[in-house]
């Protein structure tokens, strides 16, 4: 790491310096002072001891306009830190302004979502899924029976309830993070990981996918099993 070197120049060393040389002025001028008294009509003595009290008193002046300015530069200091505390706030209250245009942009591309995809595509599946479960029992009373259908009941059900549905929809709430990022839901919406985890949407997806297909086997077997040539009966 670099060292940086002293200022010379600056105030306080231009002070120290000054405050330095008065100190020898005055120790100069105390012995000036003895020898003049010695010899008062000494010229030359005279011409000394006068000489240092000009120098005290340059120093005392210079002293006293370094004190000025040093007291000048701290206040210029701390109107320009005062400044710079006030830009950085004014920056700051921007970063908050933009970043509240931020959560308005989010908020209304969610409420869009919502409004036009989310919420109509919820009210679809549970419509779709009554379809579903009404056709699949449409199809086995149609072809079993109903004596024979409602023996199956378990097995229809089980094959078009909304479990795989449901399955991909957590997966998809437990993966966007909603009731655990963002804004805090609680306690109105709470969204919890079953035991296990919730796997992977496509996972999700492959157990409804298995289930339509049971579903469809099931019923193409009932359909199948009404059309064979039923044995004849002997009496």
């Amino acid at each position: 790491m670099a060292t940086v070197k002293p200022d010379r120049f600056s105030i306080d060393n231009q002070l120290l310096a000054r405050l330095s040389d008065l100190k020898s002025a005055k120790l100069a001028y105390r012995e000036a002072c003895l020898l003049l008294a010695r010899q008062p009509d000494d010229e030359e003595r005279k011409h000394a001891v006068a000489v240092l009290e000009a120098e005290i008193k340059a120093h005392e002046l210079a002293i006293e306009r370094l004190e000025a300015a040093k007291l000048a530069q701290a206040e210029a200091d701390s109107e320009q830190a005062k400044a710079d505390h006030i830009n950085t706030a004014r920056a700051a209250a921007e970063a908050a302004a933009a970043a509240s245009a931020r959560i308005r942009a989010t908020l209304d591309r969610l409420v869009d979502a919502f409004e036009t995809t989310i919420g109509p595509a919820l009210a679809e599946l549970e419509t779709l899924h009554r379809e579903r479960a009404s056709q699949a029992w449409a199809a086995a009373t149609g072809t079993l029976g109903r004596e024979a259908a409602s023996r199956s009941a378990n097995a229809i059900s089980r094959l078009a309830d909304q479990g795989p549905v449901a399955s991909a929809l957590i997966t998809l709430l437990v993966r966007s993070g909603i009731g655990r990022v963002g804004p805090s839901l609680a306690p109105y919406v709470s969204v919890e990981a079953p035991v296990g985890g919730v796997g992977t949407p496509a996972e999700a997806l492959e157990r409804f996918d298995a289930q339509a297909k049971n579903l469809d086997a099931f019923l193409a077997e009932a359909i199948e099993s009404a059309t064979r040539p039923q044995p004849a009966t002997t009496e």
